[in-house]
């Protein structure tokens, strides 16, 4: 009877465990489906649901059942300058934007089934974009491939678009020119661009850009302090620059405090991991930890990059960190020290630094395995 029970429970649990796991279905589309060019660059949805998918030669449209492809042809309306698209976002207003191989960038409308070129004036025809990078509100920036970046504001009455440029000396706002790296847009509603000279903070549409750590001196490039990456940690942002830097602007006081890292490498990315605090990836060599004022350093290779780097935690076990050259285990429980910091004035000069919390900063290795 025992054996009886213990076999009806046992197969009880079998069948719990199997009805708990999904039924996947997976569906394979190419070229023989409809689809335009088995090179899929990237994908988005819109807010009607509808799947939109960039290609090496067209952009096709999905809606479960059918493609409709999009490319410029011979006698055509289409008013793509390359039929290879390599980015595609989709704003709040649901308009489908796309950066083509040849870096010109376009709206498409769906209702008019229109490609507008961003920025539709002459000026424009002379300007290679990189990115195309669509804030919560609307607001699309637009790095430029040699400086500055393109800022383009959409009127929510007749969708028109306003376009304004910036770090880009003589025609651009700020006064300064600039290879912008990334754009980020904090609680507070301000709009940052982190650049190859410094940092620009843009507060609204009619207010004057304001700039940090900006080498105004011509011809002396190498006295540029760069900015790549930022994260929002409590009440400050943590910027990441060249050689071990990373500058946090407190929101409330308009302050920066300089964290200097032993390892004098530039910073490729920040990212709040939870219940392990800030992690901070190096270019080559090796991470950073910060967690309630207290440091740890990890040697290792990572060769990290902004947007390939990051972390899988589980409670209780080693989180593991991926990049692009493999993964990495992280020691836990990890032993830290206090941090070392310098307090400088809002616009990164004028003030004497201020240390606090100094200590030996212990380094740990990491286990690598690599892909």
């Amino acid at each position: 009877m025992k054996k009886h029970l213990f076999l009806i429970l046992a197969l009880a649990f079998l069948a719990l465990n199997t009805n708990a796991q999904p039924n996947c279905v997976f569906t394979h589309y190419s070229s023989e489906d409809g689809l335009s060019q088995n090179s899929v660059m990237s994908m988005v949805q819109d807010y009607n649901g509808v799947l939109w998918f960039s290609t090496w030669d067209g952009i096709n449209k999905f809606d479960g059942y059918d493609f409709k492809i999009y490319k410029a042809r011979q006698g055509n309306k289409i008013a793509l300058t390359n039929n290879r698209v390599d980015v595609m976002k989709v704003d709040p207003y649901n308009y489908i934007w796309v950066l083509t191989y040849d870096n010109h960038a376009f709206r498409f409308d769906q209702k008019t089934e229109r490609f507008e070129s961003v920025p539709a004036d002459e000026k424009g025809e002379g300007m290679r974009c990189t990115d195309i990078k669509i804030l919560s509100d609307g607001v699309v920036w637009m790095p430029l491939e040699s400086e500055g970046a393109i800022r383009v504001k959409t009127n929510p009455e007749d969708f028109s678009l306003t376009t304004r440029l910036y770090a880009t000396r003589g025609q651009g706002e700020g006064g300064f020119n600039a290879r912008v790296h990334n754009i980020y847009k904090d609680r507070k509603q301000q709009e940052w661009l982190l650049t190859s000279n410094g940092l620009m903070k843009v507060g609204g549409d009619n207010e004057k850009p304001v700039t940090y750590f900006v080498n105004s001196r011509m011809g002396n490039e190498e006295a540029n302090q760069a900015f790549y990456t930022c994260c929002t940690y409590g009440d400050e942002i943590y910027f990441g620059s060249d050689k071990g830097r990373i500058w946090c602007y407190s929101l409330e006081n308009d302050i920066f405090r300089l964290w200097e890292l032993p390892l004098k490498d530039k910073i490729v990315s920040i990212n709040e991991i939870e219940g392990l605090g800030l992690l901070v990836t190096t270019h080559s060599q090796g991470l950073v930890v910060y967690h309630a004022r207290r440091v740890s350093y990890f040697s290792g290779r990572t060769r990290g990059r902004r947007h390939d780097s990051g972390a899988l935690c589980r409670p209780g076990h080693h989180p593991y960190l991926y990049g692009t050259k493999g993964l990495c285990s992280l020691p836990v429980p990890y032993r830290s020290e206090p941090c070392r910091w310098k307090r400088r004035s809002a616009s990164g000069t004028g003030r004497r630094d201020q240390d606090s919390d100094q200590g030996n900063h212990r380094v740990e290795k990491l286990r690598s395995f690599p892909l």
